[in-house]
């Protein structure tokens, strides 16, 4: 991997060495500058490639120095792993400790907030992008942080009629065509509420190449946490809980 052939020699680029357990100290200690520098053939704007013979390559990799920094190098590299498991794990425990705060509004407030928040969304969103068709379904708009979160699928949205209300209760504008999504839109008044609340339990997580896998778990922790606890507050949406909850565990991967 990474081999090249040259002028009658053979070289080995950087991903190759690195594909052969090279670091970049390594290479700046070991093999020092490249024996020849060799344009890109797919990309001429690109920078040179940096070559290394394949003989300095062998001869250093036989060598005890090598060994040595070889083995402080995956100690090094174990160790920043370790630690972003912990920082990962650390992130989780918060998740599963915190306590949450759901509000309780009465019956006519929570319907009166949840069909307002709906309104916004829906004017926010403009009808091209909020109740729009796609592949033959009527989604909902994106509602801030939380319905753009890994693991959620888009509430549907039912038929709005701009001249009806909310079925319990005065609305400011549209209302739902039945209960069943009025009570998708409480839900999602309340996970939003939750989630500008605790998402900051979401903060430590580690960059880098597995950080989208990371927040996709640990969002689906706090997606779950946030759920059970509207469920325990209202019972009456437990059913619009449960469901969403068994959605996110059996829906594809996120990211």
């Amino acid at each position: 991997m990474g081999g090249y052939d040259e002028d009658g020699w053979r070289y080995v680029s950087l991903t190759g060495l690195r594909a052969r357990g090279w670091t970049g100290g390594m290479i700046h200690r070991l093999l020092g500058p490249p024996d020849r520098l060799a344009l890109n053939p797919r990309f001429r704007a690109a920078p040179p490639r940096r070559l290394y013979r394949i003989e300095r390559v062998e001869a250093a990799e036989r060598s005890a120095e090598f060994r040595v920094v070889a083995e402080a190098a995956a100690r090094r590299s174990e160790a920043v792993r370790a630690a972003l498991r912990q920082r990962q794990e650390d992130v989780l425990e918060r998740i599963r400790a915190e306590p949450l705060d759901v509000p309780r509004p009465n019956p006519d407030k929570l319907e009166l907030r949840a069909v307002e928040q709906r309104a916004r969304s829906e004017t926010k969103a403009g009808p091209a992008e909020g109740a729009g068709a796609v592949g033959g379904h009527e989604t909902a708009p994106t509602v801030g942080p939380p319905s753009s979160a890994p693991g959620e699928h888009p509430t549907p949205a039912p038929s709005l009629d701009p001249s009806s209300s909310s079925s319990s209760g005065p609305g400011p504008g549209p209302g739902p065509a039945d209960h069943t999504s009025l009570d998708a839109w409480k839900v999602d008044y309340l996970r939003q509420r939750l989630f500008k609340q605790y998402g900051r339990l979401l903060d430590g997580i580690p960059g880098g190449a597995p950080a989208a896998l990371w927040r996709a778990e640990a969002m689906a922790l706090l997606n779950q946490r946030i759920y059970a606890a509207i469920a325990e507050a209202h019972p009456g949406l437990a059913q619009e809980c449960e469901k969403r909850t068994s959605d996110q565990l059996l829906g594809p991967p996120p990211w």
